[in-house]
């Protein structure tokens, strides 16, 4: 999108706000390669929240980020832009970044934890990359990689005496805020109730149904679940909707195109979440206690 664009869109929302009295927030995702010094002071003058796709130092990074038309590192520019930013506007206690874990760059975990904390950035989110070929992935090593990366992350708050420890926020996902008890992870839980009836249909082999029609169901959310129940026992309870970790559309048209086997690579996919969402919550069991920790979270 042109960055005039963007203005325009925000000059948009902040009148609509005004004449009809709403709040929002406003989020960008970009790769930093264009994010200069006007931009850049633009977004945060305008409280949009930026976050920044990069996976972790280069040898991480250059896996799945590169520029598309030559496939050369997109790192150095990246960085060299972010750290002129940071000199200037202290930009790296102002944005977000969203690494993505792949099939290539799981190895890399904890070490790109390292790299992100070394280089002082705030606050980093970690995400599964879901529509990629994880088949032939160990659960095993899975499980180390996960465990290894927690058990970094845990290290921080032992060890540190001077730099702060940067915020994790996929433990977000496992606070409950009223009661700031540890619960059940959250975050890749289905919220879509377009995506998730346009997948249903498609596993029925049904007539896919419109989002129009889902906004005016007045009753949906309520009867959300039992609709997924009855979905559930029309395909035989292969999948159990009702408990997934994600929002399966767009996984079953990846599958579709790959010619994989859905209902396996959803499976797979849960198995990946859960491991990664139990060694979360078991790293947060240890460091409850950490008064650094709970402050960062406000338990």
């Amino acid at each position: 999108m042109e960055f005039a664009n963007l203005q325009h869109l925000v000059d948009y929302i902040e009148q609509a706000s005004l004449e009809q009295s709403f709040s929002y927030q406003l989020a960008i995702i970009t790769n930093g390669t264009l994010l200069d010094q006007d931009k850049a002071e633009y977004l945060l003058a305008k409280n949009i929240k930026i976050v920044l796709s990069l996976d972790g130092s280069q040898a991480s990074n250059d896996l799945n980020r590169q520029e598309a038309q030559t496939a050369n590192s997109v790192f150095a520019k990246v960085m060299g832009n972010l750290q002129t930013l940071d000199k200037n506007l202290g930009l790296f206690k102002k944005i977000e970044i969203a690494k993505v874990i792949s099939p290539n760059n799981y190895q890399f975990l904890a070490a790109d934890l390292a790299f992100f904390q070394q280089a002082g950035f705030a606050s980093l989110d970690v995400q599964l990359a879901l529509y990629q070929d994880w088949s032939r992935i160990n659960l095993s090593d899975w499980q180390i990689k996960v465990k290894d990366f927690f058990q970094a992350y845990e290290q921080f708050f032992i060890n540190n005496d001077k730099q702060p420890v940067i915020k994790l926020n996929n433990f977000y996902s496992l606070f409950n805020a009223e009661n700031h008890r540890l619960s059940n992870c959250e975050k890749y839980r289905l919220d879509s109730q377009g995506s998730l009836f346009l997948c249903l249909s498609y596993l029925l082999d049904a007539k896919k149904l419109e989002a129009e029609r889902l906004d005016q169901t007045a009753d949906f959310a309520k009867n959300k679940f039992a609709l997924i129940k009855s979905y559930e026992e029309a395909i035989g309870n292969q999948i159990k909707l009702s408990e997934a970790c994600f929002c399966p559309l767009d996984l079953f048209v990846y599958c579709q195109e790959k010619n994989l086997n859905f209902i396996e690579t959803y499976n797979l996919y849960q198995q990946l979440l859960s491991i990664f969402n139990t060694e979360m919550k078991a790293c947060a069991d240890r460091l409850y206690a950490n008064a650094q920790f709970r402050k960062m979270f406000n338990l």
